[in-house]
């Protein structure tokens, strides 16, 4: 029988899955849409937007992938209390990379609502994962 942390990291985990699919496809629309502007424009700021959006495209394609794999593990270690120990060392990891975004946003321009919501979101997660360890 699945608890109730089991059941709401299943379901958290499905939903980290789906925004990570939706980022990735995000990123390939950037990258694609910044080489054809580049191709239309055909000028040197063409180039340059051609560049940025190709980085950025890239790394919304990677952190979209990232996400998917994290939430594959979550519904792993959901599923399977056994196998929760790499979701929940990711949690940390996904913990200390939030921390130090909320700390370089709060030296500059301020902490977004989005950087304070993922970071609580993967803090649940975390949550939800330890309960399941020590249910393990």
């Amino acid at each position: 029988m699945k608890t109730s942390s089991q059941t709401a990291l299943k379901v958290l985990s499905i939903i980290g899955i789906v925004v990570g699919a939706i980022i990735a496809v995000s990123g390939i629309v950037l990258t694609v849409g910044a080489n054809g502007f580049a191709m239309y424009q055909a000028s040197s700021s063409g180039a340059g937007v051609a560049v940025l959006g190709t980085i950025g495209g890239v790394v919304l394609i990677i952190a979209g992938a990232f996400n998917v794999v994290v939430g594959v593990f979550g519904v792993r270690g959901a599923n399977d209390p056994s196998k929760i120990g790499v979701f929940w060392v990711l949690c940390i990891i996904g913990i200390v990379f939030n921390a130090l975004g909320l700390i370089m946003e709060a030296t500059g321009s301020g902490i977004s609502a989005s950087s304070l919501i993922g970071t609580l979101f993967v803090v649940v997660l975390f949550i939800l994962a330890n309960n399941i360890k020590k249910q393990a």
